[in-house]
């Protein structure tokens, strides 16, 4: 007997691994999967692994049976006002591709800590607050960092 694994796939504990129910079914009764193919669930359930359900596609017939599923729909932008084009597949409110990269950005500038001097900065990434610290960090590779404060 399988689980479910957290993308709604059943998985099987198969000679020490886990496996996909619906691969394991296909190559039981079908054979090895070709390299870059998938098996697709005829009717979307993805808990619905009997045979007659699935069926050996390929990666581009695999995309298109998907997209003529998805519901595309223009929507207008949340924060901004614009019209968006969206695939929609979960209830998010629809955010034009502008505002969604603002709100990334918004979210990267949390405040850190100086690796080298203890002082708090913002910043998208790295772990130091100016480039002197990135120096000294480097000359003082290998070894703690105790500055002094008159440097």
């Amino acid at each position: 007997m399988g689980w479910e694994s957290a993308n709604g796939y059943m998985l099987l504990k198969v000679g020490g691994r886990n496996v996909y129910q619906h691969r394991e079914v296909w190559e039981r009764h079908n054979g090895s999967i070709p390299s870059g193919c998938y098996i697709h669930h005829r009717d979307g359930n993805r808990k619905n692994n009997e045979l007659a359900n699935l069926e050996l596609v390929t990666p581009a017939a695999h995309r298109q049976m998907h997209n003529a599923v998805a519901l595309r729909r223009t929507l207008t932008c949340v924060d901004c006002g614009a019209e968006t084009t969206r695939i929609i597949q979960d209830a998010r409110p629809p955010v034009c591709l502008k505002c969604q990269s603002k709100r990334a950005e918004a979210r990267r500038k949390e405040p850190r800590v100086c690796r080298c001097c203890g002082k708090s900065f913002v910043s998208r990434r790295g772990w130091f607050c100016s480039q002197r610290c990135v120096n000294l960090a480097g000359r003082w590779r290998g070894q703690s960092l105790q500055l002094d404060s008159s440097a």
